[in-house]
């Protein structure tokens, strides 16, 4: 089920007497738009319309074009912002519009913004232009304000029951019994019960003793960041406060909302430098492939935290264009904003999770901020210290003038101490650095192989707990018997007295699965090159790069000597995080189901607890997440990562590294697929199957020439052809569980065979120039036996004449690219098939 997008909407695009009074004729959130101006130099300011103008929500054409954007982009609500001042509304003629406009079919909701209105744009916050009154029975005056929209039946609802916000709950005289007013009246006037949920906002953390059934995180309100305006060089005096976008993203995303009904929040960017000029708040580097990363990992983090039914993911805004924060089209930006917003909408986002740093951030040596973050914790001095600023400010939300004393003193006395921080940041005694001598580059490394890197320890947990590398076996190696292979050649074919050479093995001897961890090491996302702390390579992550690329050139940290590696260099992007590696240099469909998920499926728990992020290049196709997916794996348990190292708190890679895994599959470890929980589809799957390939989504170039001819003669005889690329996960395992007779030409299409039941016969078309082709091991043409010895099924090859056709790839001319194509004998086949459908019973 995808998450609901909400937005919340703004609805001051028009005129109306009570602004005109206090702002001047004509004064629309328009007007301060306009007239902002950039405060430093490449400062994006003034925020100006595109494709929709400088609308005015008078005109009912305006909203039916804000409606189609929004649900072309994957927006799926609005959540009106409503003012409601005891009893007298303002703004109200856009939200009574769209609610009499019958047409406009968009699920809304509404957030009762319960502030006073005062001159705060122009510094005057003390005048008072309209007060939040909250006379006698104000509760059910307001409850009968917003009924008719409740009642309505595009109004948004959890669970059955229509969701309403309110703004500044803590502002409330008594919330505890407001709220009890409003269920009351509402079950009473017969809109039954209702979902309450509490912005937390101005220092507000709480819901629960308010009586409200949620929260909403409402950014940029609670935030405990830093501000970095001693990085930005304004052309004048500042008076606010310039913050990271990253690190506003990786705050809100490090709140563990696992036991609170809490519904996240994500910004598209935050500058209200229109409204207050040098008292601006504003995020750099808000970009739209930023905010695609904290929304592809908000969206994740709410479907582990929210019931199906609950799974709302809020927007601020769609129109907050005086704040700088809107999903709407820009000058600047076009619809890239909304593009971000559809990408994650339908799983397709791509993007690495590493923030991009604001154009100020020069410094080196710091933690990169990313996506997919641990669960945050208050401690560090800067948080602990905005932590307790919230609470005090919380707590005096009743009383503003005590508030406005307290903030007083706060402000003169953070003035008198910043010449002493200014001091302090200088000091030479602040990053005191370890007193342990460095290496010095360039360094020779030490080539190690994993099971003789570290010490070996027996469990997962210990593996866990060290402080020192170390290397577990996850599942031992041993010999697995052999079952009997019939070979058959076709016409043209030459190789079948060397395939029945090698098939006539009595057993092989399956790897084992090994795990090494490796504190503060050094390792590219595809695991290629890790670099222990103690100056070795491990062999394994090197063996199989080496194999693919004759020179370094893509390693550019490493040069080699007389047969040894060198480091070059320990200018490293540090990562605060304990990681799996589980990629090598294939991102072949067998490689990826025999080597690779094995081991995120063996480290399920700790990925799913968050205490481990599995690390994925930012090049592995979708599918690869798609699959995981399948078994509730989502984005925030991913770390995408560019195609570059890294240094990271841990890193744990794996022997399977070497692709070994797949030739000599270790039962065991594929053995965990079928402890898998069962999964249902709605699809009937045929039992008699021919695997076609298209040929644009195939990995590797190898196709059979006559295979329109092939499907034909399969058809006759009861075969469906079908790809098992074009279908969800959750169907290629139907689909091959339910199977009787798999055909199909030799390749990773068979790697779904490990959900094949007992007994299952599969034909493998394999081309003649492949047999002996990578080596005289018969690795690569054997795989699949071995496969089928583990799963009991029974295995066969027809021989297919072939050609190969060899030529550099375009751009890597070391490199060799290879094309086989094959001639099928259609009538050996029938003949094998008709022999094997006498024993099926179908």
């Amino acid at each position: 089920m995808k998450p609901i997008y909400i937005a919340f909407y703004l609805p001051q695009f028009y005129p109306f007497p009570e602004n005109d009074s206090w702002w001047g004729k004509g004064f629309t959130e328009w007007t301060n738009v306009t007239k902002a101006r950039p405060l430093f130099d490449g400062h994006y300011q003034p925020h100006l319309p595109t494709d929709l103008g400088f609308y005015d929500l008078r005109v009912r054409e305006t909203q039916h074009e804000q409606i189609a954007l929004a649900q072309q982009y994957g927006v799926d609500a609005f959540c009106f912002h409503y003012y409601w001042f005891g009893g007298r509304r303002l703004l109200d003629k856009p939200v009574d519009a769209y609610l009499a406009d019958r047409s406009a079919r968009m699920p809304f909701c509404l957030s009762w913004a319960n502030e006073n209105w005062t001159r705060r744009w122009d510094g005057a916050e003390q005048q008072m232009l309209i007060s939040q009154d909250y006379g006698p029975d104000y509760e059910i005056s307001f409850i009968e304000s917003v009924a008719p929209f409740l009642r309505d039946d595009r109004y948004l609802r959890v669970d059955g029951r229509p969701i309403l916000l309110v703004y500044r709950p803590q502002q409330l005289p008594n919330p505890a019994r407001a709220v009890e007013k409003w269920r009351e009246h509402c079950r009473k006037i017969g809109i039954g019960e209702i979902h309450l949920v509490a912005a937390l906002t101005h220092g507000n953390l709480d819901y629960e003793s308010l009586g409200f059934d949620g929260g909403v995180e409402f950014p940029p309100h609670n935030m405990l960041v830093e501000n970095i305006n001693r990085e930005v060089t304004t052309f004048g005096s500042f008076r606010g406060m310039f913050v990271d976008y990253a690190d506003v993203a990786g705050n809100y995303l490090g709140r563990d909302y696992r036991d609170k009904k809490i519904y996240r929040t994500v910004v598209p960017s935050w500058d209200n430098t229109a409204r207050i000029g040098d008292r601006a708040v504003a995020m750099l580097a808000a970009t739209p492939d930023n905010y695609e990363r904290w929304l592809r990992a908000a969206t994740s983090l709410t479907m582990v935290e929210r019931a199906p039914k609950e799974r709302l993911v809020f927007i601020n805004a769609w129109n907050e264009w005086a704040e700088g924060c809107h999903l709407e089209p820009d000058r600047k930006f076009g619809r890239a904003f909304l593009d971000a917003t559809l990408r994650v909408k339908e799983s397709k986002s791509v993007l690495d999770d590493v923030f991009d740093p604001h154009p100020f951030r020069t410094h080196t040596g710091t933690s990169l901020a990313v996506s997919s973050g641990t669960i945050w914790k208050a401690d560090s001095p800067v948080q602990r210290f905005a932590a307790t600023k919230l609470k005090i400010q919380g707590m005096l939300a009743n009383a503003p003038a005590a508030y406005r004393v307290v903030r007083c003193g706060f402000r003169a006395a953070r003035a008198a101490a910043r010449p002493i921080r200014s001091l302090w940041r200088r000091s030479p005694f602040l990053n005191r650095g370890s007193s342990a001598p460095a290496a010095t580059f360039p360094l020779v490394l030490q080539s190690v192989a994993l099971a003789r890197s570290a010490r070996q320890v027996k469990t997962r947990a210990e593996l866990l707990a060290s402080k020192n590398d170390t290397i577990l076996t996850a599942y031992p190696g041993r010999a697995v018997i052999s079952k009997s292979v019939k070979v058959t050649a076709g016409r043209g074919a030459t190789k079948l007295g060397r395939l029945k050479e090698l098939f006539a093995e009595k057993n092989f001897n399956a790897v084992p699965f090994q795990f090494g961890r490796f504190l503060n090491c050094v390792a590219h996302s595809r695991a290629i090159g890790v670099i222990t702390q103690g100056g070795a390579i491990v062999e394994e992550s090197i063996i199989v790069y080496r194999y693919v690329y004759q020179n370094l050139d893509l390693l550019d940290y490493l040069d080699e000597e007389d047969g040894s590696y060198i480091l070059l260099s320990n200018e490293f992007q540090f990562i605060d995080e304990d990681v799996l590696i589980p990629l090598h240099s294939s991102f072949a469909f067998g490689h990826v189901l025999f080597d690779a998920i094995p081991q995120i499926l063996f480290w399920e728990n700790e990925i799913k607890e968050n205490r481990l992020k599995v690390v994925l290049p930012n090049d592995a196709p979708l599918w690869v997440r798609g699959i995981l997916a399948t078994w509730g794996f989502l984005p925030h348990h991913f770390l995408i990562l560019p195609h570059t190292p890294f240094r990271f708190r841990s890193a744990m890679v794996c022997n399977s590294l070497t692709t070994g895994t797949t030739y000599y599959p270790n039962p065991d470890s594929l053995a965990q697929y079928a402890l898998q929980p069962a999964l249902p589809t709605t699809s009937a799957t045929p039992p008699l199957i021919y695997l076609a390939r298209d040929r644009a989504n195939t990995y590797s170039n190898r196709f059979i020439d006559n295979e329109p001819e092939v499907v034909s003669a399969l058809e006759a005889l009861g075969f469906t052809a079908v790809d098992p690329s074009k279908l969800p996960y959750v169907d290629q395992i139907a689909l091959f569980r339910n199977a009787k007779v798999i055909v199909g030409a030799h390749g990773s299409a068979f790697a779904n065979i490990i959900w094949c039941q007992p007994g299952t016969k599969l034909v493998d078309l394999t081309p003649d120039d492949w047999v002996g082709y990578w080596n005289e091991l018969g690795i690569t043409e054997m795989w699949l036996s071995r496969t089928c010895a583990l799963f009991s099924l029974d295995y066969e090859v027809v021989v297919c004449r072939s050609q190969m056709v060899e030529s550099p790839f375009p751009g890597q001319p070391h490199l060799t690219q290879r094309h086989v194509t094959s001639q099928v004998d259609t009538d050996t086949l029938v003949r094998r098939l008709r022999a094997l459908l006498k024993v099926v019973e179908l």
